[in-house]
C-alpha cells in the first residue's frame, strides 16, 4: 500500500509513535515500522497489539496451515520469528468484507501481546535533535498538510484501530 492510500487515515494516527518491534523469546528486532493498535474484531478490545502495515525483511515468516477465527471470516496465517521460530502474531491473506468496510489503518500484519515488546523509534530532527518518529514521517507526509480525516471524534491514543 503506497503513501498515497494513507490520505483518509486521522491525524491522530499519522501523529502516533513509530516502533520497533523485538520477540520476546530471543530479543530479535523483527519489525521496525510497528504501532500499537488494538483490534476491534476481538472479544477484547481493550487489549493492546502491535501492527504493520509491511514486514521488515527476512525478520518473519508465515507458518502453519490458513485459518480462520470466529470472529471474522478474514483468513490469516500465523507468524514466527525468523530467528527462534516463536510464534508472534498473524498475517490477514484475505479480509473478509465487514473488516474491510470497517475503520482500520491499512494494516495486516498483527502482533500479539505477550510475544512481542515495542521500542519507540528515534529520527534526528537536525537542530530539534532526537525525536520519537511519528508515522507522518513514515508516510512521506509535510507536518503541516491538512487531509480530510475519516475520525477526529475519537480523542483515545488508539484512533484509526486495525482489525
Amino acid at each position: 500500500m503506497s503513501s498515497t492510500e494513507y490520505c483518509g487515515l486521522s491525524s491522530s494516527f499519522k501523529d502516533r509513535p513509530v516502533v520497533c518491534l523485538f520477540c520476546n523469546c530471543c530479543t530479535s528486532c523483527i519489525c521496525d515500522r510497528g504501532v500499537r493498535a488494538r483490534l476491534v474484531a476481538k472479544a477484547d478490545a481493550n487489549e493492546e497489539y502491535f501492527s504493520t502495515d509491511l514486514p521488515s525483511g527476512a525478520r518473519l515468516r508465515l507458518v502453519n496451515a490458513e485459518y480462520v477465527t470466529g470472529n471474522c471470516l478474514c483468513r490469516l496465517r500465523d507468524v514466527a520469528c525468523q530467528a527462534c521460530g516463536s510464534i508472534v502474531g498473524y498475517h490477514v491473506l484475505k479480509a473478509c468484507r465487514p473488516c474491510l468496510r470497517a475503520s482500520h489503518n491499512g494494516h495486516y500484519w498483527i502482533f500479539k501481546p505477550g510475544a512481542v515488546y515495542a521500542q519507540e523509534r528515534l529520527v534526528y530532527e537536525g537542530d530539534r535533535g532526537v525525536d520519537v518518529m511519528s508515522w507522518r514521517i513514515i508516510l512521506g507526509q509535510d507536518a503541516t498538510r491538512s487531509d480530510k480525516d475519516v475520525s477526529d471524534d475519537d480523542d483515545d491514543d488508539y484512533a484509526g484501530w486495525c482489525r
